[in-house]
């Protein structure tokens, strides 16, 4: 049997031997992956609104019939950090996780699994509200039915600790994280994000608009702040950190750890609309004269994310850029063949104090997916991703159709920071 929430509520209670126990007034469930069982039915009695098993219910077809005579039945009043319907699900803000979308919860599915009570779906279509204004329509016809696994709330009253805590959204990839905060308030928007890892919340950050991000942000406390931006790229978390008044960036800026912090203080010296400004100081490069097996131990050292290193770059001791290889010619040379025989010397380069749509120009025109960027001794200072200075010169309608970035588990450089000490 199936039943929608509309209907079941101010529905009559009786006991076994048909006494009246009083209408239902809201119902506790415990949250799953798949459904959520209903835990217990909330009365109102002498003004007091008490709880009692939902292990009593015998049936529910026109009022709620119990297995039990009301002598025997045991009340106890509500507890704190439950899940109420009526409180807190009906009316209220969901994330529909399977339609990228948030939604306006106007009535609440339920049925019988396996002889217990469940939420198995949330209505968000407006006939969901046409039933709760007492008229009658099938159940299944024109609803915009969402099964609970794919909803995950908003906002909720009480600090709820939920079976499972908010896994659906943090599973999404980020630009749809991204997507969904431009829907919420702001206060929605940093309750959602407060619940991500420092990963994807670094993710999500990366691929909001600027000022999704500064209202994320201004709900958000400085020591978050340090640890996401610290998972983030230098030329990212400088992007961020730009947008945020001063006297907050300054006090982010002493959280940060001093390495992640001198680079991203050396990107905030230069014009908002440079090279130098938009370049991630995170290089992959290794010596003129490193062994192909040097370039490979020093890749496998710093396991670079992946949609940035289809290029090393080669440079000589005094670290000026004179050549670049490609992934593929570093594993099909030998292992002993110096760099300097197989890479190529016309390497594409840009000013760090070039404009950014010079940047963007040299990337189109020569098909690049990094962009090294020098200064003015060829010394080699950072690259540029294409997908990340396209963005900045393409209208915003244009940007919201770009490729998603790239996500790829990485892991972390050792905090004191050292390379192959072979390579750059």
């Amino acid at each position: 049997m199936i039943i929608y929430f509309s209907k079941l509520r101010g529905m009559l209670i009786v006991d076994s031997e048909g006494n009246n126990i009083g209408p239902l007034d809201d119902v506790i469930v415990q949250d799953g992956e798949k459904l959520a069982e209903v835990t217990f039915l909330v009365v109102r009695l002498n003004g007091m609104r008490q709880k009692l098993s939902a292990s009593y219910i015998a049936s529910y077809n026109g009022i709620i019939r119990l297995s039990v005579p009301a002598k025997e039945l045991e009340l106890n009043p509500l507890a704190d950090k439950e899940i109420l319907l009526r409180e807190m699900i009906l009316d209220r803000q969901l994330i529909d996780i399977n339609g990228l979308k948030v939604v306006r919860v106007n009535d609440i599915l339920m049925a019988d699994v396996q002889g217990k009570l469940s939420v198995v779906s949330v209505d968000a279509g407006v006939h969901g509200f046409i039933r709760r204004l007492g008229f009658s329509i099938p159940i299944g016809k024109g609803t915009n039915l969402i099964p609970w696994e794919y909803v995950e709330p908003v906002s909720i009253d009480k600090e709820l600790r939920l079976k499972v805590p908010r896994q659906k959204i943090a599973s999404l990839h980020p630009a749809d994280i991204a997507d969904l905060l431009e829907e919420l308030s702001p206060k929605q928007r940093a309750n959602v994000f407060g619940t991500l890892d420092v990963e994807t919340a670094a993710d999500t950050l990366a691929e909001s608009e600027p000022e999704i991000t500064k209202s994320v942000l201004a709900e958000i406390k400085e020591k978050k702040i340090a640890s996401v931006l610290e998972r983030m790229a230098p030329d990212e978390a400088a992007d961020v950190l730009n947008m945020l008044q001063t006297a907050k960036a300054n006090e982010i800026m002493k959280l940060l750890n001093p390495e992640f912090n001198q680079k991203v203080k050396d990107l905030l010296q230069y014009g908002e609309q440079t090279a130098g400004r938009m370049m991630n100081p995170d290089i992959i490069a290794v010596y003129l004269d490193n062994t192909a097996q040097d370039a490979i131990e020093y890749l496998r050292k710093r396991s670079p994310v992946a949609d940035r290193s289809y290029y090393v770059y080669v440079m000589d001791r005094e670290n000026k850029i004179v050549g670049v290889l490609s992934l593929r010619e570093l594993i099909i040379s030998s292992p002993e063949k110096k760099v300097a025989d197989f890479m190529k010397h016309n390497v594409i380069k840009v000013l760090h104090n070039a404009p950014r749509d010079e940047a963007a120009k040299l990337i189109v025109k020569y098909n690049l997916s990094v962009l090294p960027v020098v200064d003015e001794n060829d010394k080699l200072l950072g690259i540029i991703a294409a997908d990340d200075v396209m963005s900045g010169v393409m209208p915003e309608s244009y940007r919201k159709m770009r490729p998603k970035r790239k996500y790829y588990l990485r892991k972390r450089k050792n905090k004191n920071g050292k390379n192959h000490k072979n390579s750059a």
